[in-house]
């Protein structure tokens, strides 16, 4: 059997990794602990520890309390705690309260963000998943 550069398996599972679709966190659920993944995490609920991740999207309801560690991180909700990031989208109903260390800011009309923030200059690794983190998982009340 022939195989060409895309059937050998070691790249048919990184062609499958990339190509995945964000882990979501529903607004029903609530994450007690750190997170962490080399993807994009949508968050709709809550997250009391850390975020580590490639994407963060936090959606209108969605909140994290403890520190984000991203490439790039959209608003929609609330984060308290400390962000680092390459680029942070506060959105209009966004808020963060907390310090940030970020390359490129955002903050739409309405927007809020209130705490300190510098200017950081960050290389990929900067954002690479923390392993064995153990993560406790509930339902929202």
């Amino acid at each position: 059997m022939l195989m060409n550069r895309t059937d050998h398996p070691s790249r048919r599972d990184a062609n499958a990794s990339a190509k995945s679709g964000p882990t979501i966190i529903s607004a029903d659920l609530a994450v007690v602990g750190n997170i962490s993944s080399g993807g994009e995490v949508q968050l709709e609920g809550k997250v009391l520890g850390d975020v580590h991740c490639s994407h963060l999207t936090i959606g209108p309801g969605g909140r994290v309390e403890g520190d984000v560690f991203a490439e790039r991180v959209a608003v929609f909700g609330e984060i308290a705690g400390k962000v680092s990031a390459r680029a942070v989208l506060v959105t209009a109903t966004g808020r963060v309260d907390g310090g940030l260390i970020v390359e490129n800011l955002t903050v739409e009309p309405g927007g809020h963000f209130e705490g300190h923030c510098a200017r950081g200059e960050f290389s990929a690794a900067s954002f690479a998943p923390e392993a064995g983190q153990s993560v406790l998982v509930q339902a929202a009340e």
